[in-house]
């Protein structure tokens, strides 16, 4: 099975990186209670952070990274696609060149971050290069969204060859919807 590109705010990567993290956290808080019990709750998910590595080869190694580095120089959140966790609204918070540069090879690392998970549904408006997502409320269904977009569920899971069952939603998954 091929991969689709990893891309970021209209940057399309030529070869997806040679390897990618993804790192989810709870965050979790304890409190001493009167009579020396203890209470320790969840608070929720933390946004994810999508790190990894990779490098550029050939004649215009150096050049494509400086592509990449105006991308991260960008303020602003933007989608990231990524080929197996699909569209993800995150900041790119780093990127390292992890050796020397030769004339012909770049080594780097990168590091994205998550939004937040939020309560209410949003629309992600789509820019002129971009497609139209969707990220999953608290009680929202697979057939609610399709209810919203006026899609079929097969129609929604064409769009979102990631998501492996219909059951599956969680609150804060992105989804494509257009």
């Amino acid at each position: 099975m091929k991969l689709s590109s990893m891309s970021y705010k209209g940057y399309v990567w030529p070869h997806n990186p040679r390897s990618c993290t993804v790192t989810t956290e709870k965050t979790v808080t304890s409190s001493k209670l009167p009579g020396g019990r203890w209470h320790t709750g969840e608070l929720g998910l933390s946004g994810r952070k999508i790190s990894g590595s990779g490098e550029f080869s050939g004649e215009d190694a150096y050049s494509r990274f400086m592509e990449l580095y105006e991308v991260f120089c960008r303020e602003g959140e933007g989608i990231l696609y990524h080929p197996v966790l699909g569209a993800v609204t995150a900041h790119f918070s780093s990127l390292t060149m992890d050796q020397e540069p030769s004339a012909n090879y770049v080594a780097y690392s990168f590091e994205f971050i998550e939004r937040g998970q939020t309560a209410l549904p949003e629309i992600i408006e789509p820019s002129a290069d971009e497609k139209k997502y969707h990220t999953v409320a608290e009680g929202e269904s697979f057939w609610t969204v399709c209810s919203l977009y006026n899609l079929t569920s097969l129609k929604l899971a064409e769009l979102n060859p990631s998501v492996a069952s219909p059951t599956a939603l969680a609150v804060g998954m992105i989804l494509r919807v257009l």
